[in-house]
């Protein structure tokens, strides 16, 4: 996500929610992992959209198991590389 500012190593802040928003960043579950992705409303559906134009969109569609986990609110930036601090997530 290092277009939208979110750096390898980063620890990202999430406000715990079903729902997003066009053009929010949110956290996603898409079958058994997460993945941080700018969340999109177009005239075909939803879909995920990267921040790396290397990689292309992931559309959601009936067949995929996918579920908002929360939104992305912050982002904290260790500058202390050898002590990047502790990051939890609780799934429910």
């Amino acid at each position: 996500m290092k277009g939208k500012g979110i750096m390898d190593g980063d620890l990202v802040i999430v406000r715990q929610q079903p729902t997003a928003n066009d053009g929010e960043v949110i956290v996603a579950r898409l079958d058994d992992s997460a993945t941080v992705k700018t969340f999109r409303k177009s005239k075909e559906g939803y879909y995920l959209e990267p921040a790396n134009e290397k990689f292309k969109n992931i559309p959601i569609s009936d067949g995929i198991d996918f579920q908002i986990l929360g939104k992305v609110t912050s982002v904290i930036r260790s500058l202390d590389e050898k002590r990047p601090g502790v990051f939890q997530i609780k799934f429910s």
